[in-house]
């Protein structure tokens, strides 16, 4: 691929256009302590309710273990290194508002895959899209992109159990 001027200058193009779209989203709620984190637009977004502890001190979806922990399982899935996260509710903005503003930060993204890290977000994530309900560990294709629900990424952080069905439920993505 031609990495020249031209091409840089696209790239920051797309990027500033994403940017502008998710600062946007963002404007549907009052005082948003958390966008979207990561590389945008990104091959891959993921989605959890609400941040993690860590996640709120940083202002970040995903930060501390759960950030490596996302990263880890992405490239254990052979997918791309870059990823975008995003938290699906905050602040005393009604459910349709949070909603709506999924939705556009996933077209802001433009990601290949979606995936929704909790039973809440999976809700979040199946009506931003407007799908039926996300099962766990069943992946379904929607406007393009391929969409997974795992059942607590974060919790399974500290129980082995609920780690390796999780691990079973993200190895979904890796069948055609």
């Amino acid at each position: 691929m031609n990495d020249g001027p031209d091409t840089r200058a696209l790239v920051e193009a797309v990027r500033a256009k994403a940017m502008s779209e998710a600062a946007a989203a963002d404007a549907l709620l009052d005082g948003v302590t958390v966008s979207v984190g990561g590389v945008i637009p990104a091959p891959t977004l993921l989605v959890s309710a609400r941040p993690s502890a860590t996640g709120s001190a940083a202002g970040s979806a995903l930060a501390g273990a759960a950030g490596e922990a996302a990263g880890k399982a992405l490239a254990g899935l052979g997918l791309p290194p870059e990823w975008a996260a995003v938290v699906s509710r905050q602040g005393d903005a009604e459910l349709t508002v949070m909603r709506e503003r999924l939705g556009l930060l996933v077209e802001a993204v433009d990601p290949d895959v979606v995936i929704a890290l909790d039973a809440e977000a999976a809700e979040d994530v199946a009506a931003a899209l407007g799908t039926p309900p996300l099962r766990f560990g069943d992946p379904v294709t929607i406007g393009g992109r391929r969409v997974l629900a795992v059942d607590g990424f974060e919790a399974s952080l500290a129980d082995e159990a609920r780690k390796r069905r999780v691990w079973r439920q993200l190895t979904a993505l890796r069948e055609p």
